[in-house]
C-alpha cells in the first residue's frame, strides 16, 4: 500500500510499509480511524474530520482489545498534521481471549454485525442507542405486572409505540438472536459505531426487558471490558441473578448496574451495595431526573443514570 496519512482521534501519521497492511486492518475493523493517500487536499478535509471526532476522547485502537499493549498506538502529538515515520507497529497482545475476539472482530461489518446482533434500538430521549428484548420475557417483572402499585404494572414498554408489530417483533429478533456465535464481537463492533454515529460515548442496556440469567450478565460485562472507553448502564431488578454473579466476580468501572425498586414510592434496594433507582409520586429521594420537564422528552446534558457515583436516580411516575 502506497504511504499515505493515517489519523486518529489524537493525530496523524505519515506510513508506509508493511505496518500500513496491518494498521488499515484495523481502520477496517473499527471503522472510524481514518485512512487517507496523499492528496494534500484529502489531508485537509481529514483535518476537520479528525478535530470534531478528537472532541469524543475516544482511542478506539486502544478500545478495541481492551490490552494496555496497544498504547503504542497512541499518536503523541495532539496536532494532526504531524508527519514522521511510523515503525513497525504489530501490537504484542498478551491476552489471548481479546486477542482471539480481536481475529474475529476484524472480519465483521457493520451490517453483518447488526444481523449478528438483531439490531439495536435508538430511543428518542436518550443521547446514545440501546440494546433490548420484550418486556414480556422479564422475570421478576412480569410478576409485578400482576400488583396494584408495583413500578411495572404500567410498564412503558407495554404502551404506546413499544407495542407496535415492528417493535414487538425487532425485540423478539434480538432475543432469539442473543447468544450467538460472535454475538460479544458483533456488540463491540455497534457500540463503538453508535458512539462515533452520535458523539457520546455512552450505551444503555434493556430500554426494554431485562436480565435472563447470570450467563446473560457475564456476556454484557464482557461486552463493557471489551469498550472500556464507553460508559454503560443497565437497570435491572433482577437482583438475584445480579447477586449470584457478584459471589464470583467483579463489575467493570464502566458498566453502572443500576438496581430499581419494585414500588412506586418504594424504598431503593441498597442491599447489594449498588446504584439504584426509584419511582416518585411527589418528592424524589435522591437525584430527581427531570428529562419529562423537556419538551420532547429528552436527557439534555444530564447523564446521570450511567455515573456510578449517583447513588439514587428517581424518575416521575408517568
Amino acid at each position: 500500500m502506497q504511504p499515505g496519512l493515517l489519523c486518529g482521534p489524537l493525530g496523524c501519521r505519515l506510513v508506509g510499509g508493511r505496518s500500513v497492511d496491518y494498521v488499515d486492518v484495523l481502520i477496517e475493523a473499527v471503522g472510524e480511524i481514518v485512512w487517507l493517500p496523499g492528496s494534500p487536499e484529502e489531508r485537509r478535509d481529514a483535518r476537520q474530520r479528525i478535530i470534531r471526532r478528537r472532541r469524543m476522547g475516544i482511542s478506539y485502537l486502544v478500545s478495541l482489545t481492551a490490552t494496555p499493549d496497544l498504547q503504542r498506538w497512541h499518536f503523541p502529538t495532539p496536532r494532526p498534521d504531524t508527519a514522521t515515520e511510523l515503525e513497525d507497529c504489530s501490537p504484542d497482545i498478551g491476552d489471548q481471549r481479546s486477542a482471539e475476539v480481536f481475529r474475529r472482530l476484524i472480519s465483521l461489518s457493520r451490517t453483518e454485525a447488526w444481523r449478528i446482533v438483531g439490531g439495536l434500538s435508538r430511543p428518542s430521549k436518550m443521547p446514545c442507542y440501546s440494546w433490548g428484548i420484550p418486556a414480556q420475557t422479564c422475570q421478576i417483572g412480569s410478576k409485578l405486572m400482576q400488583i396494584t402499585g408495583s413500578v411495572c404494572q404500567s410498564c412503558y414498554a407495554l404502551k404506546g409505540y413499544f407495542r407496535t408489530h415492528r417493535v414487538q417483533r425487532a425485540y423478539q429478533r434480538r432475543m432469539d438472536l442473543y447468544g450467538g456465535p460472535q454475538w460479544i464481537e458483533a456488540m463491540v463492533k455497534l457500540i463503538y459505531w453508535q458512539a462515533a454515529e452520535t458523539g457520546e460515548p455512552f450505551f444503555r442496556w434493556f430500554d426494554s426487558g431485562d436480565l435472563q440469567s447470570v450467563e446473560m450478565l457475564r456476556d454484557i460485562v464482557a461486552v463493557a471490558e471489551l469498550t472500556p472507553e464507553i460508559q454503560h448502564w443497565l437497570p435491572t431488578r433482577e437482583y438475584a441473578t445480579v447477586q449470584e454473579y457478584l459471589r464470583r466476580a467483579t463489575l467493570p468501572i464502566n458498566l453502572t448496574v443500576r438496581l430499581s425498586a419494585l414500588l412506586v414510592d418504594g424504598a431503593a434496594p441498597r442491599h447489594l451495595g449498588l446504584p439504584t433507582s426509584t419511582v416518585h409520586t411527589s418528592t424524589a429521594p435522591g437525584f430527581s431526573c427531570s428529562a419529562r420537564d423537556e419538551e420532547p422528552v429528552n436527557c439534555r446534558e444530564c447523564r446521570a443514570c450511567w455515573d456510578g457515583e449517583v447513588e439514587n436516580v428517581s424518575y416521575p411516575l408517568h
